[in-house]
């Protein structure tokens, strides 16, 4: 296999380090989840659920997603 250029190994470097960025950001986006869930900080909304379909746009398994992997980080 042919090696990377200069050109390339840049490229992938700048888009590894974006790749580790958005995991930090989505680590933090899962404990603040957390905390609104567990103080109840979602209760103007009917219920968890709807507060993260209306609010974020995501059912709330993804958003449990998230909490997990963030409990794992």
């Amino acid at each position: 296999m042919e090696p990377l250029n200069q050109f390339e190994h840049s490229r992938r470097q700048y888009l590894e380090s974006v790749a580790a960025e958005l995991k930090r950001i989505q680590i933090f986006a899962g404990r603040c989840l957390k905390e609104i869930q567990a103080e109840k900080l979602h209760r103007d909304h009917p219920d968890f659920e709807t507060y993260c379909k209306t609010v974020w746009g995501m059912d709330q398994a993804k958003v449990e997603e998230l909490i997990q992997a963030a409990d794992a980080a």
